[in-house]
């Protein structure tokens, strides 16, 4: 799934076999972007697992930002020579290889030390100076809400639970679930600055819509639609 963390948009979503790899899965989201092109000035964030150096040259290659959590035992976060600060970088290289016609890439590999106290280590092919690695630290955690939009899915919206017996109609309802969500999100975000302009300077709490009872009135006037709709003469 590609999630659009700050706008709580389902942008993207495959439906798979569960042994399929979720490097294969990710390649394919990003293919399906480029096709619709809409990646230009994204930044792709990805949780530790899913870097590769094959993964990496493919966003360089195909002009797709990113940033990767790398494993401790990455080549990349063990060069990285470190420090006492809350985050600091380095320069490393993704060497080339003739025969497989690759060439050097640069990655800027950065350390960021979270609450938790545990050192993180970063891949991106960012190099805007500008962009402190401060700042990295600031983006990598802006995923968290991916997080809880798979909790969303799977257990208020109940995703994984059909009730169609046939490849073709659960893959519909897993998309009209998709659909479904979405809906909420641009309710919810209208909704929620209507709040905002009659909410009192004085509260003490932020009041936001109730998003499983937007979500189950939605799916319902969609049923009810579904239901009444006419057959269409083809």
């Amino acid at each position: 799934m590609v999630y659009d963390v700050l706008d709580d948009f389902i942008v993207h979503a495959t439906f798979s076999h569960y042994l399929a790899s979720e490097r294969s899965q990710a390649l394919n989201h990003m293919k399906e972007l480029e096709d619709l092109n809409i990646y230009k000035d994204a930044i792709i964030v990805f949780d530790r697992g899913y870097y590769s150096e094959k993964m990496f040259r493919y966003c360089v290659d195909h002009d797709h930002l990113c940033v990767m959590r790398l494993k401790d035992s990455i080549g990349l976060a063990k060069r990285l020579e470190k420090s006492d600060a809350d985050s600091y970088e380095g320069m490393d290289v993704i060497v080339g290889n003739p025969k497989e016609g690759t060439t050097d890439v640069t990655v800027r590999v950065i350390a960021v030390k979270p609450d938790t106290g545990a050192t993180e280590y970063l891949a991106t092919n960012i190099f805007d100076e500008n962009i402190t690695s401060s700042m990295f630290r600031e983006l990598y955690f802006l995923r968290w809400p991916c997080e809880t939009k798979y909790y969303e899915l799977k257990v208020i919206s109940l995703l994984e639970e059909f009730s169609s017996a046939t490849p073709n109609s659960i893959m519909q309802e897993f998309y009209i679930s998709l659909l479904i969500t979405n809906l909420s999100s641009l309710v919810k975000a209208n909704a929620d600055e209507e709040i905002k302009t009659r909410s009192r300077s004085t509260n003490k709490y932020q009041y936001q819509v109730n998003r499983k009872d937007k979500r189950d009135k939605k799916k319902g006037k969609l049923r009810t639609h579904m239901r009444n709709r006419k057959a269409m003469p083809i």
